[in-house]
């Protein structure tokens, strides 16, 4: 008999309770949306079956059939299995790939997070970590990096402008000048490497007195 395809979350439970007793793997069409279905497989060791989306559609250019898996269930519901279905068609309907789409997106925002005050503060962390500096220096750098990252971490660094860290040092400097020099020749020293990654074209704090 041919298996019904599943319009219920109380099918998929049912179904992975058959496929955890038969220990056959199996895959279910989702009703009412061509392409998606979900593939149940069984585990060793008594442990629970496993069960996860995917989408099987033509690539707009190749007219090749490839599989796109789209998550595990429970962790993404079958209400949510059939938006991304959606989402999928839609991008087809304007020859868009979704595998490609969606590396492209992950690649973006990787670029984005790449490109973070907070990324080139790590990246000043392991530089110095490298070096065998007093203790007490790393300590102390630490006190000025937190203080950086907590005003300009999540900043893009093409964002960070002169007034951006005239206004961040000047507000330290209210209450000690010399720990605002401070944080100031620090966040020259991380711009400096994203500079050098090109990240940026110049240091916004270099010139400023």
């Amino acid at each position: 008999m041919a298996k019904k395809d599943i319009t219920t979350d109380k099918q998929i439970k049912r179904a992975i309770k058959e496929v955890m007793q038969t220990g056959k793997a199996e895959i279910y069409g989702i009703a009412g949306y061509q392409g998606l279905e979900i593939r149940i497989r069984p585990h060793k060791a008594g442990a629970d079956a496993s069960a996860d989306f995917r989408h099987r559609y033509t690539h707009p250019i190749t007219a090749k059939r490839p599989y796109m898996t789209l998550g595990q269930y429970p962790a993404l519901s079958l209400a949510d299995a059939r938006q991304c279905h959606n989402d999928n068609m839609q991008l087809l309907a304007k020859s868009i790939d979704p595998i490609e789409h969606r590396e492209s997106e992950k690649q973006k925002q990787l670029a984005d997070r790449q490109n973070t005050l907070h990324y080139f503060i790590n990246e000043w962390r392991s530089v110095q970590a490298s070096k065998n500096l007093n203790p007490n220096t790393y300590k102390k750098n630490e006190t000025f990096l937190q203080l950086i990252d907590t005003h300009l971490g999540q900043m893009k660094v093409t964002d960070i402008t002169p007034s951006v860290v005239i206004k961040f040092v000047t507000k330290i400097q209210k209450t000690h000048v010399a720990q605002g020099l401070k944080a100031r020749t620090i966040l020259k020293s991380i711009l400096k490497i994203a500079k050098a990654t090109m990240i940026i074209e110049y240091k916004p704090a270099s010139d400023l007195q």
